[in-house]
């Protein structure tokens, strides 16, 4: 009934001719402050009041509440509405362009592990904006500074900048953490030491434990003793004021070969030695200096070149690249004695000889028939030969430890027989 009523009135003073009052209000509002480089601004007319429907009208010729404009300028629109006697409200906007900034300077910083980190854009200036992706995501902080939460993990962050109204691409700005140390062991075979190392910080601490333990070393490298088993060390360091946690450090040992056995010999002077050498495992490497040096022959037999003197040579064995302490093998050398002196000797026809060498070298001495080879006749100084009715020569050598002089002959002369005297007797 009340709206029946409101509808009569309205006719009954529009037939008097008595006008409303006019509500229509405009505002006009953009999209951003400014037309950056490349981009556009959106103008927008807002009513409130009035009767619609509205009829806008722009300066551009365009009839929508809101228009695009890329262009620097003053921008008018006039909104009317139905309300009868009511003028079109009219309203004007300028807009103006500005360079787009470049972004924003800023360098990545390298901390402490549940450390914060200080980040600071030092270019172009402006209102600087951080973020935490290069694109939309979460809005952390304004400012040229801005300082991280503890971080954890390496993290990057975004700061834009905002300037006449443009805002410049994010720059990335990384956070690392200061990087656990990489460090280097080795492989070594027993009775050796190991050479362990670490990459560069600012001082570094050696330790025979991973907590407490024995300080053994605080350079970039540490040398151990001479280990027989696998052992680990480990590393402290300091870089950038950060402490590391203590890293470990290995150093693998491979046990050595068991030594192997070998014989000495004995061999008379100017002969080769053939030496051998036994082990459960392996090969065999031959020396002659008791450490370093190289290899003579690898094989579990060297002869060696003829000898004049007592030598010394050294076998190891050779297992999974490892080699055992050397074993020392002596070929001892001895002299060849001298041989015994040449005599003649003259005796009778069918009368035997007894022969004495004539020579002072301790030994052996034997009696042959032959200047090589033959017979063996007798064994001592002294010979007594058969009964001889020619001429004959026999030879005498020196044997001491197995090493045997030239045969030196031994000359007996036979005299001829004599002829029986004859006689005659007297009757």
């Amino acid at each position: 009934m009340k709206g029946r009523l409101l509808i009569c009135l309205f006719l009954l003073l529009s037939c008097r001719g008595i006008s409303q009052p006019c509500t229509l209000s405009v505002t006009l509002s953009q999209s951003a402050p400014a037309i950056c480089s490349g981009n556009n601004v959106v103008l927008t007319a807002s009513t409130s009041g009035g009767i619609t429907p509205f009829i806008y009208t722009w300066s551009t010729g365009e009839t929508t509440p809101s228009i695009t404009v890329d262009k620097a300028g003053t921008y008018s629109v006039s909104v009317s509405d139905k309300t009868p006697g009511c003028q079109p409200v009219k309203k004007s906007i300028t807009i103006a362009t500005s360079a787009t900034p470049v972004a924003p300077t800023a360098s990545g910083v390298t901390v402490c592990p549940n450390s914060p980190a200080t980040l600071t854009a030092i270019a172009p200036g402006g209102n600087y904006q951080w973020y935490d992706q290069a694109v939309g995501g979460n809005f952390l902080a304004n400012g040229a500074t801005y300082v991280t939460p503890s971080i954890t993990a390496n993290t990057v962050f975004y700061v834009e900048t905002t300037v006449n109204g443009c805002t410049s691409t994010r720059t990335a700005v990384s956070v690392a953490l200061i990087s656990k140390p990489s460090v280097r062991g080795a492989s070594i075979c027993g009775g050796n030491v190991a050479t362990l190392s670490v990459s560069k910080g600012d001082s570094y601490a050696w330790y025979d434990a991973p907590a407490g333990g024995n300080l053994v070393g605080t350079s970039q490298t540490f040398t151990t003793p001479v280990l027989t088993i696998t052992t680990t060390y480990y590393v402290v360091v300091i870089t950038n004021g950060c402490v590391s946690a203590p890293t470990p450090v290995t150093a693998n040992v491979t046990p050595s070969p068991q030594a192997p056995t070998a014989a000495n010999i004995v061999v008379c002077s100017g002969s080769s030695a053939n030496l051998h050498a036994n082990a459960p495992a392996g090969s065999f490497n031959w020396y002659n200096v008791p450490t370093g040096g190289i290899p003579l022959i690898s094989s579990p037999d060297y002869t060696t070149p003829p000898l004049t003197v007592t030598t010394i040579y050294y076998v190891a064995t050779s297992l999974n690249s490892c080699e055992s302490s050397r074993t020392q093998v002596t070929v001892t050398v001895n002299p060849i004695p001298l041989a015994p002196a040449t005599q003649s000797v003259t005796i009778c026809y069918g009368t035997s000889a007894s022969l004495t060498a004539t020579a002072t070298p301790s030994g052996t001495y034997q009696w042959f028939d032959a200047a090589a080879g033959g017979n063996l006749l007798a064994t001592g100084v002294t010979y007594n030969t058969p009964v001889l009715q020619n001429s004959t020569t026999y030879y005498v050598q020196v044997n001491n430890g197995g090493c045997t002089s030239s045969r030196t002959p031994v000359n007996i002369l036979v005299n001829p027989q004599l002829l029986a005297p004859s006689a005659s007797g007297s009757i």
